[in-house]
């Protein structure tokens, strides 16, 4: 099969339940990817968040199934491991949704691993021996390759060029405060930047909770979202941040890990994180499928170093902003 594969080479009942998700045509890593899994091929896929890598295993997949008798299925497992529980439920939510517009019957194992490379390849061990295996990635860094060569896997590698990046449609903005007027600045551009939907960042619990608190105080639809939180309470927080009924959601970047939605325009960083990858996933949240979105750090003096560290590393642009009258101007 070659690279340019169409979503007219799926079964049709696969392009009908895709359309009934409105996706007419596929991402180039899901291109790059469905054929060569579908031919059997062990693959490591890399592609920047937001690009659909979550089809590009699950179309496959599915397109397998479909050419099995209800008996043949029983005999067919497939185990997801993911580093954090609202990306596996996302990838669940997204599981439920294929095997209902394909009217298929199929169950999801989806194990939470903490980033453990070593544990999923642990898993794998407890598998029978002919199994294909599949490693998906926003960030091809040398930690990933290294853990990828320990594997000795034959492995097709495929990734779609500069992963580490964030959307063009996305604008990268700072606003410099003392540190004490941090919450108060958060409030502000909230304003400023008339978000509809936002995730606000924040590298300690401590912070987390306190700028929920204050901006509760003032009315905002906002709650926070904790690593180490009740996993029915955290559900509900995504469930409620999907429906509207919250507008804001406060979160670290653990627990923000596979929180992915298509309506999100602003990301609002209180602290910044410590490596770029981070600020890449952080950003990736908003200005999905090609909308426009908001990446805004609000960040003292002693942080500008690492703003040029960014800039350098992602090959961005963050422009400096002030707050003027209500709106974010150029400095």
């Amino acid at each position: 099969m070659s690279e340019n594969f169409t979503i007219q080479q799926l079964d049709y009942r696969m392009r009908k339940a895709l359309n009934a998700q409105n996706i007419t045509e596929l991402t180039e890593i899901q291109s790059l990817c469905i054929p060569q899994i579908i031919e059997g091929h062990n693959v490591s896929g890399g592609a920047k968040t937001g690009t659909g890598k979550t089809l590009a295993y699950l179309i496959p997949v599915y397109e397998y199934l479909l050419k099995l008798t209800p008996e043949q299925t029983h005999d067919f497992a497939c185990v997801i491991a993911v580093p954090a529980k609202e990306l596996a439920f996302q990838i669940s939510r997204q599981i439920e949704l294929l095997s209902d517009n394909l009217s298929f019957n199929a169950k999801a194992v989806v194990a939470i691993d903490k980033d453990n490379f070593q544990l999923s390849m642990e898993l794998k061990k407890c598998f029978y021996r002919d199994v294909q295996t599949l490693f998906f990635t926003a960030t091809y860094g040398e930690k990933y390759r290294k853990n990828l060569e320990k594997t000795d896997i034959e492995v097709m590698k495929l990734s779609t060029s500069r992963i580490v990046s964030t959307p063009e449609s996305i604008k990268h903005y700072y606003v410099v405060c003392q540190h004490r007027d941090k919450n108060e600045t958060v409030r502000k551009v909230i304003k400023a930047s008339n978000a509809t939907k936002a995730i606000i960042f924040a590298n300690k619990r401590y912070d987390i909770d306190e700028i929920t608190q204050k901006l509760k105080y003032h009315n905002y639809k906002v709650d926070a979202l904790h690593a180490e939180g009740n996993k029915f309470r955290n559900k509900n927080i995504v469930k409620d941040f999907m429906s509207g009924r919250l507008q804001y959601v406060v979160a670290s970047d653990y627990a923000a890990r596979g929180m992915h939605f298509d309506d999100v325009d602003v990301i609002i960083n209180i602290n910044l994180p410590e490596e770029s990858t981070e600020y890449v996933h952080r950003a990736g949240r908003c200005g999905r499928n090609g909308k426009a979105g908001m990446c805004i750090s609000i960040i003292t003096d002693g942080e500008l170093n690492k703003v040029k560290k960014f800039q350098k590393d992602l090959s961005i642009n963050m422009v400096e902003r002030s707050l003027y009258q209500g709106r974010l101007v150029a400095k």
